[in-house]
């Protein structure tokens, strides 16, 4: 038996088990496993893709550059609980290794480490009072700030409170670490 059969018939014989389990027991198998993956943080080292390669190279010839920031706003219309959305994306970043992750060299080659801990740049921006004018520039300024890829730094999430029911949250992240899919997914969770 080769490699894929094996590979296959692991996978129908889970799926046989898994088939034949009750919707809370397949329930609670989902939940020990998502534990699971929240208990197994690691700080291990792997190499860059070619395209991280290349995001790389650029981002230490041009370290203020904002030219690979992505990101999205949007607007909250109702209460926003400041603590509350901080602890939803430091759920996110907990989740999710790439946005964990640092950059930086050893020995002249470029490397990626995914930290085991990170706390999530989170800050809360007062915007009472201000235009939309105003506003724009400012979520513009944040939105351009530089990512400091060697401290892990690639994930961040500022809320500017316009009222107690109206904010508009940023989530920038560095290219390096995210594309269009990727963001999607992210809403997605969110």
């Amino acid at each position: 038996m080769d490699y894929s059969e094996k590979k296959q018939d692991a996978i129908s014989s889970s799926s046989a088990s898994y088939n034949g389990l009750s919707l809370s027991d397949k329930r609670a198998q989902a939940k020990k496993l998502m534990s699971r993956k929240q208990t197994q943080k690691r700080s291990a080292k792997y190499p860059l893709s070619y395209g991280q390669q290349a995001l790389y190279f650029i981002h230490q010839n041009a370290p203020t550059s904002a030219a690979y920031n992505e990101g999205f706003t949007f607007r909250i219309e109702g209460g926003v609980e400041a603590d509350l959305l901080r602890k939803s994306f430091q759920l996110l970043l907990d989740r999710h290794d790439a946005l964990r992750t640092r950059f930086d060299f050893n020995n002249g080659t470029p490397f990626q480490e995914s930290l085991k801990n990170k706390a999530l740049e989170f800050q809360l921006v007062q915007a009472e009072n201000w235009s939309e004018d105003l506003l724009r520039q400012k979520v513009n300024t944040a939105f351009s700030r530089p990512f400091d890829l060697q401290s892990g730094a690639v994930f961040r999430v500022h809320l500017f409170q316009i009222s107690p029911t109206e904010a508009v949250v940023l989530v920038g992240m560095h290219h390096i670490v995210t594309d269009g899919w990727s963001m999607n997914l992210l809403m997605t969770e969110f």
